[in-house]
Order: C-alpha cells, then sequence, then structure tokens
C-alpha cells in the first residue's frame, strides 16, 4: 500500500465516520492493514510531525493556498 492510498484511506475515513471495517477492500485493501499502519504511525508520532510542520510553514506546505 502506498503512503497516498494509506492516506486516502484515512481521509475517507475522517469524512464518513465509518468504522475500520467499513473501508472499501477493493479500493484500500483489506482494513486490518490500514489500522495497523495507522496505529503504528501513531506511536510512532508520524502524524504529529506531520501537523508540527504543516503548523510550522502553511505555505511551503501548500495549505494556505487552499483557504477561501
Amino acid at each position: 500500500m502506498t503512503v497516498a492510498v494509506f492516506f486516502d484511506a484515512v481521509l475517507w475515513l475522517a469524512r464518513s465516520g465509518a468504522r475500520w471495517r467499513d473501508l472499501p477492500e477493493d479500493r484500500f485493501g483489506p482494513y486490518q492493514t490500514v489500522k495497523r499502519r495507522y496505529y503504528r504511525w501513531i506511536e510512532q508520532g508520524v502524524f504529529d510531525q506531520i501537523f508540527e510542520a504543516i503548523a510550522a510553514d502553511p505555505d511551503r506546505s501548500g495549505f494556505r493556498s487552499m483557504r477561501p
């Protein structure tokens, strides 16, 4: 599973409010794989690092241009 597919799966869950087991397997693969990577990234602080990088320089990350 690529990082892009993983992020798509996490965003799909956040937007839909669905449970892990409701992830479309044909689109994201087995939900267990996504769930395992998600919790591994939480434990390793990967999401914290991503959010800190975005917060530190929103212009560089491209997120400022997404604001209305």
